[in-house]
């Protein structure tokens, strides 16, 4: 916007006139932004909340493997016991 110097009503009204049209403009550009901003951030909502699903299954998938060695560990104590003990495969 270049300044100008106003002298008359006619000019006041032009000069408002142009300058709201520009504020009229430069809002209309700032919503585009927000919308965008808006969606990009909708995106990243997503993307986490996925990101989340896939950490909870990897816990779980985890805490299996764990619950499964622990098992598998104590049935090999046991099977060496009863070899021990008995003097018998199993």
């Amino acid at each position: 916007m270049t300044r100008q110097k106003v002298t008359t009503i006619p000019q006041l009204a032009d000069a408002m006139h142009t300058g709201f049209k520009e504020i009229r403009a430069d809002v209309k550009e700032i919503r585009n932004d927000i919308a965008s901003v808006e969606n990009k951030v909708d995106v990243l909502q997503t993307q986490t909340s996925d990101l989340t699903d896939r950490v909870g299954k990897v816990e779980v998938r985890i805490s299996d493997l764990l619950d499964y060695s622990t098992l598998k560990t104590e049935h090999d104590r046991m099977k060496q016991i009863i070899r021990t003990k008995l003097g018998m495969e199993v």
